[in-house]
């Protein structure tokens, strides 16, 4: 099973989120496969890092107050 959808009310009632199951062992494998190359490729992301974040990101941030319910 893999979909966009979160268990709240505005994804189930609002946002039309939607989700997929697949009963199929090959495909199932080759997901676990992706996800365990994704995971390899992947690193922490630490309260350091997010404090030393690019003037850009901050200015992002802020300009997308007012959005941050429909995001």
């Amino acid at each position: 099973m893999f979909g966009s959808s979160n268990f709240d009310a505005r994804s189930s009632e609002i946002n039309e989120e939607l989700d997929v199951v697949v009963y199929d062992e090959k495909f199932g494998h080759e997901m676990e496969a992706i996800f365990e190359k994704d995971l390899q490729r992947s690193r922490e992301y630490t309260l350091e890092d997010f404090k030393n974040r690019s003037w850009w990101d901050r200015t992002t941030e802020w300009l997308m107050l007012p959005f941050r319910s429909q995001l």
